[in-house]
C-alpha cells in the first residue's frame, strides 16, 4: 500500500508542476477571458434594429445575424431586441475585466476610481447641461465654420470639462 502511494507520487513529480500553476495555463486563461471581454465589447455596440422615425435604415454589417438569435418575445418582453444583447455585453465585459490581472490593474487606477465615484453624478448632470447649452454652442460654432464635424467637436470640447466640473461639485 505504501509502495503504491510512492509510485503515484513519483508519477506526479515526473510529469512536472500541476497545469494550473504553469505559465502556459495562465496565458491561455488570460487569452480566453480577453476573448470574452472582446465579445462583450462587440455586443455593447449593438445598434437597435429599428429606430423611431427611421424609414430607410442603413445596413448594420456584423450585427444582422444577432437579430435572428434573439429569444422569443413571450420569454423576454423588452422594448428593444438590442437590450437583450446589451445585458450579455455588460456581463461578459465585467467577467473579462474581473479575471484578467492587467485589465483589473487598468481599472484600479486613481482616474478610473474617480470616474466611478462621479458616475452617478455624471449621469444626473450631463443631460441638463447638454439641454441648456447645446443650442447656443451650435449657433456659435456654426457662425465660425459651417462644418458638422467641427460643430460637434467644438460643442464636445466646451461641454465636457464643464460637465465634469459640475459633476465633481455635485458628487460631494
Amino acid at each position: 500500500l505504501i509502495g503504491d502511494a510512492s509510485i503515484e507520487q513519483k508519477r506526479k513529480t515526473a510529469v512536472g508542476p500541476s497545469p494550473k500553476s504553469s505559465r502556459t495555463y495562465q496565458v491561455f486563461r488570460d487569452a480566453g477571458f480577453c476573448t470574452v471581454f472582446l465579445i462583450g465589447f462587440y455586443l455593447g455596440g449593438m445598434p437597435s434594429q429599428y429606430a423611431a422615425y427611421d424609414f430607410n435604415p442603413p445596413p448594420k454589417p456584423g450585427y444582422e445575424f444577432l437579430y435572428k438569435l434573439y429569444p422569443p418575445y413571450a420569454l423576454f418582453q423588452l422594448e428593444e431586441d438590442s437590450r437583450w444583447w446589451w445585458y450579455w455585453s455588460g456581463n461578459l465585459v465585467f467577467l473579462g475585466i474581473s479575471q484578467v490581472t492587467w485589465f483589473r490593474a487598468v481599472f484600479n487606477t486613481h482616474f478610473c476610481q474617480w470616474l466611478g465615484r462621479l458616475s452617478f453624478s455624471l449621469y444626473l448632470v450631463h443631460a441638463v447641461i447638454i439641454a441648456c447649452f447645446s443650442q447656443a454652442l451650435q449657433h456659435l460654432a456654426a457662425r465660425i465654420v459651417d462644418h458638422k464635424a467641427f460643430v460637434a467637436f467644438f460643442e464636445f470640447a466646451l461641454k465636457t470639462p464643464f460637465i465634469f466640473l459640475i459633476s465633481a461639485l455635485t458628487a460631494r
